[in-house]
């Protein structure tokens, strides 16, 4: 053994001894023992000093080797592999890079080897131990031990896997990676070093460093070689004064390591803590993440989570949306959890919904509260009450419009139907009361299943729901109010469209609107400058339009719509640019496209229609990543100049305009995917063009585009079979199948789905859901056909 090799184990034996000790004794006694031996006491010092300061990581690149000499070179050959060259300097020794030399295949690894002489048989016999244990970690996160020994000059070494790639921190830098990617390698990580405690390994040496990244974003974790067995230590901050007690860097290793302690599961787990908090430095990190490192880092080993699987465990429920256990919130912090799983890309209004929902939750409360003890609570409530009914009320629209919020209304409505059902049910509530009660139930019934925008599809409840709207308006005492006589408006409007969109029952409809126009015309007498009930009486209007156009009243609803678009061009004049007036307007103008189109005149609708495209350009409804009511309503507007384009001939523009209202409903559907009306019209526009295409002779398309919409509609009908609307769009979509195997050509797939049109013309009847308007159309359309041959 050389002088320097000497030296140096004289100085490592000395430092290890030191570690029993507590640390501030640590000092005098190293100085003492190193006694007149001037570079022994030196080289000691430095250790200590780099102890300190620096830290004493055993692997690559550690602080202790600018206090070791360097010893000779290394050996050519190590085993069967060639050293190529040195890419890391440890205290103990360096690491090679090598490749196997011996003829028979190409391999790349790396080497570890430890100085000669550098370790006492009982450090050496532990790290051969280590060797085998290691050896049998088979993990695709861990960089693999190949083999091990000694070399002829009794350099103990280690054959490991060669990673080549960037420390963690690094190349989650280079990558730019945001904060879920962050996470995710922080979870690879985690799971590798759980799967190393569970092998009864702890790695004890965390950094950012010792865990690399390859350039295809692979995690490796690396440096066990100087792991340490875990074993059943019942006192975790018991001194070891082993191998393992060296391996630790300074800012990653947890307290107890600097007062001699071994490394433990929970010494990794501080670790992990540290490494968290460096690999997130970079992004903006949210409350919860600083309380997960939080909770990692704590000072006494029993503070910390109990293992690394509860660590990852509490990542999970932070990137889920899921309660953060290291936040130790209480029932508010878990239900706003709820809130955000329920309300995706909810944006800005996830703050307002959270609110509304945590707002009607503590209303119920406090209605309780205030009905057994007035005063104080009372007025809390009422203070309470007003912010929820501000929210649920004025924000409810804007919760329309957001991608992804069907399961948000759900739990909207779930929170709402416990403080509605109390008011339905108490007959002391005031006039006040009452009338919000029936409207919150109508909101629900439009969550459930109304035409009006996106909704679960749960008829049956919708229509329990209006009913007990209903039921509270009927105890209302006839009086000229306006809240009492819009309430009285609004249940009669949505009855319409439910019997008219759902049911396809005009005359009901019909009488309805007119019940909701009277209201809508006595309240706006008490109010005459308020626009929402001038908009109340024209939306009437125009639905009373559409059912008299679909009772076959054709004349009837075109006059009316036309007196509708009129008074929306007035307003407009005195309001130009009123985002509700706009909205609406464009509603009148494809109405008028619709009825025109529907006539004799259908040329005549194609300008409306136009209008309406115009009218929407410039409430910016034409971008795609808009919100979900504008989106819808441009669809609708090309659909509406695609129709009449049909009619007329021009069926090259009518496909330019009918793939564009598909693209635009694909733009909901893919960010809604729960959007059943959205699925609708989609399965709609798809039938519709297929007309269009067949006549082009584009048939292939044609029939792509037609198969997908029978899909849709078979499928919508077998969920509901009584219901007029399913049983409606099956005969339609039969009729468009016939027309275009008609085109095509083909009689056996025309005479079938001339078939259906007959059957599901027959259920309607049946069920008492054909209108006159449809009898009359099937009869002439069937009447039209060629004749089929007999059935077999």
């Amino acid at each position: 053994m050389s002088d320097s090799q000497g030296l140096d184990a004289k100085a490592l034996a000395l430092f290890e001894q030191s570690l029993e000790l507590p640390s501030k004794e640590r000092h005098d006694w190293l100085t003492e023992q190193a006694g007149d031996d001037a570079a022994l006491r030196d080289q000691v010092l430095g250790l200590l000093k780099a102890d300190v300061e620096e830290g004493l990581a055993i692997g690559t690149g550690a602080a202790i080797a600018d206090h070791l000499a360097e010893g000779p070179p290394p050996p050519s050959h190590i085993g069967a592999y060639k050293i190529i060259e040195r890419i890391g300097q440890g205290g103990m020794g360096a690491v090679y890079k090598a490749e196997r030399d011996a003829g028979d295949f190409e391999h790349v690894v790396a080497i570890k080897l430890i100085k000669p002489g550098l370790l006492a048989d009982s450090l050496k016999a532990r790290f051969q131990n280590e060797q085998q244990i290691l050896a049998r970690f088979t993990h695709p996160n861990i960089a693999r031990l190949y083999d091990g020994g000694e070399t002829p000059e009794g350099s103990p070494y280690i054959i490991m896997e060669f990673i080549e790639g960037a420390s963690l921190t690094d190349w989650a830098g280079r990558q730019r990676l945001d904060l879920d990617a962050r996470l995710a390698l922080f979870k690879t990580t985690c799971r590798a070093v759980s799967f190393a405690h569970q092998n009864l390994i702890v790695h004890q040496d965390l950094t950012p460093s010792n865990v690399l990244v390859t350039d295809q974003g692979e995690v490796k974790l690396i440096d066990f070689g100087i792991a340490k067995p875990q074993v059943n230590n019942p006192d975790p901050a018991a001194p070891t004064g082993s191998l393992a007690s060296l391996s630790f860097t300074p800012g990653f290793a947890a307290p107890e390591r600097f007062q001699g302690a071994g490394a433990n599961t929970l010494s990794d787990v501080y670790s992990l803590g540290r490494l968290l908090e460096a690999l997130t430095e970079a992004v903006e990190r949210p409350t919860e993440i600083e309380a997960i490192i939080n909770r990692a880092t704590q000072a006494a080993p029993e503070d910390r989570y109990p293992s690394v699987s509860a660590l990852v465990d509490d990542i999970g429920h932070f990137m889920t949306d899921q309660p953060v256990n290291a936040m130790e919130g209480g029932s508010g912090y878990r239900f706003g959890k709820f809130v955000k799983r329920n309300a995706v890309a909810f944006g800005t209004v996830t703050i307002a919904f959270a609110a509304l929902v945590g707002a009607l939750i503590l209303t119920t409360n406090l209605y309780h509260a205030a009905e057994t003890a007035r005063g104080a609570a009372d007025k809390r409530f009422n203070d309470v009450r007003s912010l929820a009914n501000e929210m649920m009320f004025d924000i409810y629209e804007e919760i329309d419009a957001v991608p992804g919020t069907l399961s948000a209304k759900q739990a909207l409505a779930g929170a709402a139907q416990v403080y509605l059902n109390d008011l339905s049910v108490d007959e002391a509530a005031t006039l006040e009361l009452k009338i919000e009660a029936a409207l919150g139930f109508i909101r629900l019934a439009d969550i459930q299943g109304s035409p009006r925008m996106s909704n679960t599809g749960d008829l049956s409840t919708a229509l329990a729901t209006l009913e007990q709207a209903e039921k509270i308006l009927a105890t209302l005492p006839e009086q000229e109010d306006v809240e009492v006589l819009s309430a009285l408006r609004e249940i009669a409007f949505v009855r319409a469209t439910r019997e008219l969109y759902i049911e396809g029952q005009t005359d009901p409809a019909t009488d309805y609107l007119q019940q909701a126009i009277d209201y809508g015309e006595r309240a706006l007498a008490l109010a005459p400058d308020d626009l929402d009930r001038q908009t109340d009486v024209l939306q009437s209007k125009m639905e009373k339009a559409i059912s008299l156009r679909w009772g076959n009243d054709v004349e009837g609803a075109i006059t009316l719509i036309a007196e509708v678009t009129a008074e929306y061009e007035t307003l407009l004049d005195k309001k130009p640019g009123e985002p509700l007036l706009l909205e609406e307007y464009a509603k009148a103008l494809r109405t008028s496209a619709e009825f025109l189109s529907l006539s004799r005149a259908a040329a005549d609708a194609i300008p409306f229609a136009e209008k309406a495209i115009a009218v929407e350009k410039q409430r910016g409804s034409d971008r795609i990543d808009g919100d979900l009511r504008q989106l819808r309503s441009m669809a609708f507007s090309y659909w509406r100049l695609a129709t009449p384009l049909w009619r007329t001939g021009d069926f090259t523009a009518a496909v330019v305009n009918y793939e564009q209202a598909i693209r635009f409903t694909e733009a909901i559907v893919q960010r809604d995917p729960g959007n059943a009306d959205a699925a609708r019209s989609l399965a709609s526009y798809q039938g519709e063009v297929a007309m269009s295409l067949v006549e082009l002779k584009r048939y292939d398309e044609a029939e792509r585009y037609m198969q997908a919409a029978r899909e849709y509609f078979q499928g919508l009908y077998e969920e509901n079979p009584g219901v007029g609307s399913a049983q409606r769009s099956m005969m339609v979509v039969h009729a468009q199948l016939t027309i275009f195997y008609q085109g095509w050509g083909k009689d056996i797939p025309r005479c079938e789905n001339l078939a259906g049109i007959i059957k599901y013309r027959d259920v309607m009847a049946a069920d008492g859901n054909l209108n006159e308007n449809d009898r009359v159309g099937i009869e002439n359309f069937v009447a039209a056909q060629p004749p089929c041959p007999p059935d077999p």
